[in-house]
């Protein structure tokens, strides 16, 4: 993905290579944009999902897989990354502003696509809940 700091280092002249994210005038990798971010922590919240104290991102990314403890649990993962992304774009392409709401929306929309899309199996977890155990944040 081309974050700030892949571009700076393709040569690519921009004004500034931090995250627009966030106010910390940190490089804007891909660690940082999805998973260090104090603005993709919060959206990770919204799911009651917490990096803990990895440093490896995929330490992160598997202790999210634990404590989301589902079998569609990447589906999740992917659904809240593009909404991140797209909340980034938005602001650096359409001068949108930063919004928590605006990513939850995102996410919300892009993971009804999701289940629509599903096979029958991921659609019973939405049908007979009682059968997953599932936090009810993630419902909004």
């Amino acid at each position: 993905m081309n974050t700030r700091g892949l571009l700076q280092r393709k040569n690519m002249a921009l004004e500034n290579y931090n995250c627009v994210l966030c106010s910390h005038n940190i490089e804007e990798s891909l660690l940082h944009l999805f998973l260090a971010c104090p603005f993709a922590v919060q959206c990770w919240n919204t799911l009651n999902l917490q990096a803990g104290a990895f440093v490896d991102p995929f330490g992160i990314l598997d202790s999210f897989r634990r404590q989301l403890a589902v079998p569609f649990f990447l589906e999740i993962l992917i659904c809240m990354s593009w909404a991140i992304w797209s909340v980034r774009n938005d602001y650096i392409f359409r001068n949108r502003p930063v919004s928590l709401q605006r990513c939850k929306q995102i996410f919300k929309d892009e993971f009804a696509g999701v289940i629509l899309r599903a096979k029958q199996p991921l659609c019973l977890f939405f049908l007979f809940p009682e059968y997953v155990v599932v936090t009810s944040s993630l419902w909004f």
